[in-house]
C-alpha cells in the first residue's frame, strides 16, 4: 500500500497560506484519498477545528484524488464489518482470550505481518474459551479494551466479531469469515503452545484443511509441539519457512513453523505478577 501523501509538500497553495490542519483532518484526508473516493460521510467532518472545515477537506480530496489509484484499503480504525466485504488482501488472525493482551501478542502480530507479507492482523478476542476455566477471566469488554490498547487500529485491529457472530469454536468462526470475506486470504496465527494442544480443539483437522496456518515459537514448547500429534498428522501439508511470504496466497491446507525471536511473556505470568504486587488485595 502506498504511503499517505505529505500534504505540506504537495499542496503548495495550502502551505503558502500556512493553514494548520487539525489531526482529524489529516487523518481523514489521507484515508479518503488513498481509497480514491470523495467523502465517506458527514462523520468524517465531525469535530472540525477553527479555520479548517468541510470545504477545506473537499478541496484537498478533489485536488489530489484524481491522480491516486483506487486501493482496496482496510476499513476505518477498529471496525471489522460483521457482514463482510470483498477486500482482496492477506489477513492474519490471532485469536485468544487476551486476558490481558500484552507485548507477546504484539510481537507475534508484527513478526507475522512482516514475514508473511500480510496487510492486516486481526486480534480476535474470544468471548469465552471452552478449554479454559472461567475463574479469573476478565469481562469481555475489558479484554477487548486490552487488545485495542496494543493495536494501532489500522494494520493491527482488535475485534469482537466472534461474539457478534455467536460462534463458539475457532473452526466455525473461520468458516463464517471465509464466507463473509470471500476474497480475503486468511492465515491463522498461533504459538507453539497451541500447536501442541490443538488436538483438543473442536474440528481441528477441518480447521487445518480449510485455512493456512503459521506457527510461531514459544519458549519450552517448540520441540514438543513439532513432534506432537498435530505436527505429525499435518506433516504432508507443512512447507518450509522460505515460502512464508507466499503462504497467504496458497490454497489450504498449508502450514509452517516460522522461526523467529521468542517472547516469553504470557497473560498467565502477568496475572500472577499482579497478584504479588504489594498492596494488591485481588
Amino acid at each position: 500500500m502506498e504511503a499517505p501523501l505529505n500534504f505540506e509538500v504537495v499542496d503548495k497553495r495550502r502551505r503558502q497560506q500556512r493553514m494548520v490542519r487539525p489531526a482529524w483532518a489529516l487523518r481523514h484526508i489521507n484515508t479518503l484519498i488513498l481509497q480514491g473516493v470523495a467523502l465517506a460521510g458527514q462523520h468524517a467532518l465531525d469535530g472540525a477545528g477553527a479555520g479548517y472545515g468541510k470545504a477545506d477537506v473537499q478541496d484537498e480530496v478533489a485536488l489530489h484524488a484524481p491522480s491516486i489509484r483506487p486501493l482496496r484499503a482496510p476499513p476505518e480504525p477498529h471496525t471489522v464489518p460483521r457482514w463482510g466485504d470483498r477486500r482482496a488482501i492477506g489477513i492474519g488472525l490471532l485469536g485468544g482470550s487476551f486476558n490481558p493482551a500484552h507485548a507477546g501478542h504484539l510481537h507475534i502480530a508484527r513478526v507475522a505481518m512482516r514475514r508473511l507479507r500480510l496487510a492486516q492482523i486481526w486480534l480476535l478476542v474470544s468471548p469465552g474459551n471452552p478449554l479454559k476455566d472461567g475463574a479469573g477471566m476478565a469481562p469481555f469488554a475489558d479484554r477487548l479494551a486490552s487488545a485495542s490498547a496494543i493495536a494501532d487500529g489500522r494494520r493491527i485491529v482488535a475485534t469482537g466479531i466472534e461474539r457478534q457472530l455467536g460462534t463458539q469454536f475457532t473452526r466455525d468462526t473461520l468458516r463464517v469469515l471465509h464466507t463473509s470475506f470471500p476474497r480475503a486470504k486468511f492465515v491463522w496465527l498461533m504459538g507453539a503452545d497451541n500447536l501442541e494442544q490443538i488436538p483438543r480443539w473442536h474440528g481441528w483437522m477441518e480447521l487445518a484443511r480449510e485455512t493456512q496456518i503459521a506457527v510461531l515459537p514459544r519458549p519450552t514448547y517448540n520441540h514438543r509441539a513439532l513432534s506432537g500429534q498435530a505436527a505429525r498428522r499435518w506433516h504432508r501439508w507443512r512447507i518450509q519457512p522460505h515460502g512464508a511470504a507466499a503462504l497467504a496466497a496458497q490454497p489450504a491446507p498449508r502450514w509452517l513453523f516460522l522461526a523467529a525471536r521468542e517472547n516469553a511473556l504470557s497473560a498467565t505470568k502477568l496475572r500472577e505478577r499482579q497478584k504479588t504486587v504489594p498492596g494488591d488485595t485481588k
